[in-house]
């Protein structure tokens, strides 16, 4: 009877301690879904490890001094610096750049100097343009001008870029085009009175080093110096004015090439209205052909171009026309 009932204690012990960690189990289980219950409010007032983000840093860089500043040395009645330091700096003349501004006031919202949240002034139209003009004209990083300028390199970056846009849109009818048939006559008329009859512009090469051209192509394109080169070709009249420009001319396929670039049957014509392009089989079979007369055939004046590169032919050329300038214009003087 004493062993028996030993065993019963014993049981029954064992099921009140399984009772009570049930109890705390659920106890706990409670405690755990009323937390998470209330997580959401309880958020904010809990400390955090996370990372914060460090705020976004603001500099009083004075900007309406950089306005003065600009304005006193080249747009005041009495500027520091003469014309020729703006020509020089700015890349063109004040007129030009004021026409340039003035319009991109009256087209584009962001060159508008405006009120920011505070009430204070924003950047002026000069100051953007200005930057704009001192990273095309030096080719500058744009953080380089922040203290001169007072502006932040994302800004003056932003500048450029709308400058670029701006000047696109509203000049690139007028000044990106090709040229038309009253302007071929006024550029042969120019060209008659400076003594170059046919001629419609002055042509120039520039070389570009280029540093990462490849090996393969290394050889066409080494310039004079040995280095690979890009050629920026332009041909310009007498104002100024760019009426063709190509870049990337391999050096050795300096004149074959123009052809691909310049279709001269969309703008020119002869004499008689017939298209160059009929005239291009006659013209080929002519070993060299001078004329005063309009150039009918563009392929032809550029084959003629590359025989003049023999001495003996560049010479008579040369005396003959000193010979007709002196003829045409030295009784004048």
């Amino acid at each position: 009877m004493s062993s028996s009932s030993n065993f019963d204690a014993s049981n029954l012990l064992e099921d009140n301690e399984w009772e009570e960690k049930v109890v705390e189990q659920n106890r706990q289980l409670d405690q755990l879904i009323e937390d998470i219950a209330l997580w959401p409010t309880t958020l904010s007032s809990q400390p955090t490890t996370q990372m914060v983000r460090a705020k976004r840093r603001y500099f009083d860089r004075k900007r309406e001094k950089g306005h003065d500043t600009i304005f006193e040395q080249y747009f005041a009645e009495d500027p520091i610096y003469p014309p020729e330091f703006f020509r020089t700096r700015y890349r063109m003349r004040k007129p030009l750049f004021e026409k340039i501004m003035n319009k991109l006031v009256d087209t584009d919202d962001f060159f508008v100097q405006k009120h920011d949240a505070t009430g204070l002034l924003g950047m002026s139209a000069i100051q953007k343009c200005t930057a704009a003009m001192r990273v095309l004209a030096y080719e500058t990083a744009t953080d380089l001008h922040d203290e001169y300028l007072r502006m932040s390199a994302q800004l003056i970056r932003k500048s450029l870029i709308k400058f670029v846009e701006g000047v696109i849109s509203n000049f690139g009818d007028e000044y990106l085009r090709k040229p038309t048939e009253e302007d071929l006559a006024r550029l042969l008329h120019i060209g008659e009175q400076r003594g170059f009859p046919g001629m419609l512009g002055s042509i120039d090469c520039m070389h570009w080093e280029w540093k990462n051209c490849p090996t393969s192509w290394a050889g066409q394109y080494a310039g004079r110096s040995g280095k690979p080169t890009i050629i920026l070709e332009a041909v310009a009249s007498q104002d100024l004015w760019i009426w063709h420009a190509f870049f990337g001319t391999p050096v050795e396929d300096e004149r074959s090439t123009y052809l691909n670039y310049c279709d001269p049957a969309e703008f020119i014509q002869d004499r008689f209205g017939q298209s160059s392009r009929e005239n291009e089989d006659e013209d080929a079979n002519n070993d060299f052909i001078y004329s005063t007369n309009r150039i009918a055939s563009l392929a032809s004046y550029m084959k003629n171009k590359a025989q003049l590169v023999k001495r003996k032919a560049h010479k008579a050329l040369l005396g003959d026309l000193v010979e007709h300038i002196w003829v045409k214009f030295g009784n004048r003087h």
